[in-house]
């Protein structure tokens, strides 16, 4: 695949190919497990002793926890939205 090389001010100066990268299905998998581990991760501190954690937020981590199984292509995963 080509694309265009620009220079530092934006302006086209040449093309490169870049090889498009082919994953398997089950480098895919692990490539979502790994994002749904870090969201998991970034959420953590609501499961202290000294704070309490919402319902949404319990929700939440547990539709992060069945992302797996509940979804079919893990390239088109729905991620859940993370409650404020």
């Amino acid at each position: 695949m080509k694309t265009i090389v620009n220079d530092i001010y934006g302006n086209p100066v040449g093309e490169m190919d870049i090889p498009v990268v082919e994953r398997s299905i089950a480098e895919e998998w692990e490539l979502m497990r790994g994002k749904r581990n870090f969201l998991l991760a970034e959420t953590d501190v609501y499961g202290l002793s000294d704070r309490t954690m919402t319902a949404e937020m319990k929700n939440y981590r547990q539709k992060l926890r069945d992302l797996p199984s509940t979804q079919a292509d893990p390239a088109d995963i729905v991620w859940p939205t993370k409650p404020e």
